[in-house]
């Protein structure tokens, strides 16, 4: 099985992952770097480090329509 990612995050991902949901052995996190104190080889993707800011209320709607919260009774 081969696994693809847009963007590592620095690790390969776990095949016990739920997105993955494949526990095989070879399928196992690891350092994606050249070694430690390395940058992960991911770095060089233009979009691997972004920033999105939110003001406080649109924070909040934006975990709620996301998480649903139960109303308060």
């Amino acid at each position: 099985m081969a696994v693809y990612s847009a963007d590592c995050g620095g690790r390969t991902q776990d095949g016990s992952d739920p997105a993955i949901a494949q526990p095989d052995a070879y399928l196992k996190s690891v350092s994606d770097s050249a070694g430690p104190d390395k940058p992960d080889f991911c770095a060089i993707n233009k979009s691997h480090l972004w920033t999105r800011k939110y003001t406080p209320q649109e924070l909040e709607s934006t975990l709620n329509a996301v998480l649903k919260p139960r109303s308060r009774a």
